[in-house]
C-alpha cells in the first residue's frame, strides 16, 4: 500500500504540472502552426504574368536631303508689260503706296507673283525711252514689290475691277530703293497736290470717270491730240481704247486742249487736265516713279 500510495503520489505531482500549464496555455501542443501553403491540384492552371518586352529603340531621323536650288530665271523667256498688254493672271494687287521707287539695276528684272513665288513678267529698266523708276508698294525681306508700269489685269469691258492696280514683286538685289514723290489727286475737289503746290484740274465725266486708287508716273511721251503728256500706269475702266486701233486707254496728265475752259469741271475721257502753265511746272517736278494717289 505504500508503495502503491507513494506511486500514486508520483503519479498525482506528474499530472498536475501539465494541467497547470494546459491552463495557461504554455504547452507547445496548444500553440496554433502556420498554415501549409496551398498546394494547385494536377487540374488547375498556374498563370504567370509575362516577362515585359522592352520598346524597340527608335530608328533614327534621316537627314533631309535639301532641294537643290531653282534654275536661274532667263527675263528674255517672260512676257513684257505693254501699254496694250493684258497681264498674267497670278498677280498681286497693289493697296498702297510706301513714298518709295524702285530703280533696276539690269535691263531686265523678273517679276514674280509673291515672295520665291511663280515669274510671271520681265520689268523693261527703259520705259518709254527713260530710265525707268517703279513705284514702290509693298516690301518684304529680300523683295520689293512694284507696281507694274504697263498693260491691264483685264480689259474694262470684261472685268473694270481688275483693269488696275497690279502689282509684281522683284528681288531687293535687282533694284535701288529712292524717295519718290507723291500726288494726290482729289475728284470731288478737283485739284492736285504736289508737295505744297495745289493746281486746279478738270477730271473724267461721270460716263468715263478717273479711276480712283493708286497709280504711278510712268514717262513723258507726245501726243497729237493733246501735246506733252505724263502718262500714268493707270487706264480707263470704262473704256477699253480712246482712239481706235490703238489697243489702251491710259489715263495721263496733260495741257487742256480747250485752253483751259475745262478746268474745275468733269469733262475728260478719265485723263486729268491742266492749265498750261501748271503744267509746265508739273513736268519740271515730277519725274517716273512718283506715286499718284486718286481719291473720290
Amino acid at each position: 500500500m505504500r508503495n502503491g500510495a507513494r506511486g500514486g503520489r508520483r503519479g498525482h505531482r506528474s499530472a498536475l504540472p501539465l494541467a497547470l500549464l494546459a491552463a495557461f496555455g504554455l504547452v507547445a501542443a496548444v500553440s496554433p502552426s502556420p498554415a501549409p501553403d496551398p498546394v494547385a491540384s494536377p487540374g488547375d492552371r498556374v498563370i504567370t504574368a509575362p516577362e515585359p518586352t522592352p520598346d524597340p529603340a527608335p530608328d533614327p531621323t534621316p537627314t533631309p536631303t535639301p532641294e537643290p536650288p531653282a534654275p536661274p530665271v532667263d527675263p528674255a523667256t517672260l512676257p513684257r508689260p505693254a501699254l496694250e498688254a493684258i497681264l498674267p493672271s497670278g498677280l498681286p494687287t497693289a493697296r498702297g503706296a510706301t513714298g518709295l521707287a524702285a530703280v533696276p539695276r539690269d535691263a531686265l528684272v523678273v517679276g514674280y507673283t509673291a515672295p520665291s513665288g511663280t515669274p510671271a513678267i520681265a520689268l523693261e529698266a527703259a520705259g518709254l525711252g527713260i530710265q525707268a523708276r517703279w513705284a514702290v508698294t509693298d516690301t518684304s525681306a529680300g523683295w520689293v514689290q512694284v507696281l507694274v508700269p504697263f498693260g491691264r489685269g483685264a480689259l474694262p469691258s470684261v472685268d473694270p475691277e481688275r483693269t488696275n492696280h497690279v502689282a509684281a514683286w522683284v528681288r531687293a538685289a535687282d533694284v535701288e530703293v529712292t524717295p519718290a514723290a507723291v500726288l494726290t489727286l482729289s475728284l470731288a475737289a478737283r485739284t492736285l497736290t504736289v508737295g505744297d503746290r495745289t493746281f486746279p484740274v478738270a477730271v473724267g465725266r461721270d460716263a468715263t470717270p478717273t479711276p480712283t486708287g493708286l497709280c504711278a508716273v510712268v514717262g513723258q511721251v507726245f501726243d497729237p491730240h493733246v501735246g506733252d503728256a505724263l502718262l500714268t500706269s493707270c487706264q480707263s475702266q470704262a473704256m477699253d481704247e480712246f482712239y481706235a486701233g490703238t489697243g489702251y486707254a491710259v489715263i495721263a496728265l496733260h495741257a487742256d486742249p480747250e485752253g483751259g475752259a475745262a478746268i474745275g469741271h468733269a469733262r475728260s475721257n478719265g485723263c486729268v487736265r491742266m492749265r498750261a502753265g501748271d503744267f509746265t511746272e508739273l513736268l519740271a517736278a515730277v519725274p517716273a516713279g512718283s506715286v499718284v494717289q486718286i481719291v473720290d
